[in-house]
């Protein structure tokens, strides 16, 4: 099996089920389930259940070097403990096969929750198949800073780490996109550049260029903040976050300006969700039920 067939296999499962595929994100998120599509239904009173494929940087068990992992996100709202156990029968089905569903090797273990500077709140489990971590289940009950109307269910699978489960490959050596083409080869996966400029040593961390950097990047989410454009706003918090990134491993000088700058890109990512448009509820009876419910 390989990597795409793995992807075919996912999609008709979940369509079968009655979710909705959402395409990818337009290039390497930092967590997959920032997923802009993604991140604002859960500010709507709307049901959802939607799923995208998307290569990330940052996951459970993700990959190594420049190369990102591809993670199936299934993301739905309200979250049900039904839901949950659906997940379940997905990586057994994906992993083990239709006559191995409900098998034991399926395990869920909870770990402590994590904030990112996307501020998302609530419980986390890891996704494990015979004692391997595949994924991750979140539940969400606050997101860029706003409580949500209803916990949302997050689940992140690392295709590339099941396909290396199934083929009992731990170490993912050898696995393919498809056919002859070696997953290593898929360049539209590869990390942004790091931080660096020209002549600059590889590697070493430039405070001068994070700095002016960061600034331009502020005075852009800035002007969408004020023109109340919330998506290009969100893009541009994006585009911080891996500048945040960089930081990390950096030595002192990049913890310090990660540390004097993400608290002010959280600040701007809290007025996002005020903008986000919302259907009217209406000012019948019927309209005041709903919401209330």
């Amino acid at each position: 099996m390989d990597l795409n067939r793995l992807q075919t296999e996912s999609r008709n499962w979940l369509v079968s089920r009655g979710s909705l595929e959402l395409p990818p994100y337009t290039g390497v998120l930092l967590q997959s389930w920032l997923h802009p599509d993604l991140v604002f239904r859960a500010f709507r009173p709307d049901l959802t259940d939607f799923f995208v494929f998307q290569p990330a940087l940052e996951g459970p068990e993700a990959g190594s070097g420049s190369i990102s992992a591809m993670y199936l996100v299934w993301w739905s709202q309200p979250f049900t403990p039904t839901w949950m156990s659906r997940v379940g029968d997905l990586v057994c089905e994906l992993a083990g096969g239709a006559e191995r569903a409900g098998n034991i090797c399926w395990e869920t273990w909870g770990k402590p929750g994590k904030s990112t500077t996307f501020g998302e709140a609530g419980a986390v489990w890891n996704a494990v198949w015979q004692g391997s971590v595949c994924g991750e289940i979140m539940v969400f009950s606050n997101l860029l800073g706003e409580d949500l109307s209803a916990p949302v269910g997050v689940a992140v699978l690392n295709l590339r780490q099941l396909l290396s489960l199934t083929l009992g490959d731990s170490h993912q050596s050898g696995l393919s996109w498809t056919g002859s083409v070696g997953i290593q080869d898929i360049l539209s996966w590869a990390r942004p550049t790091r931080l660096s400029a020209p002549g600059e040593v590889p590697g070493e961390f430039s405070t001068r260029l994070a700095q002016d950097r960061w600034e331009g990047i502020k005075s852009v989410l800035d002007g969408h903040l004020s023109a109340k454009h919330w998506l290009e706003a969100y893009r541009s918090a994006l585009d911080a976050s891996w500048l945040l990134s960089d930081c990390r491993g950096c030595g002192v000088s990049g913890e310090a300006f990660q540390a004097n700058t993400e608290p002010s890109l959280k600040v701007l990512l809290q007025k996002i969700p005020a903008l986000v448009p919302r259907p009217s509820v209406g000012n019948n009876r019927a309209g005041k039920e709903a919401k209330l419910r």
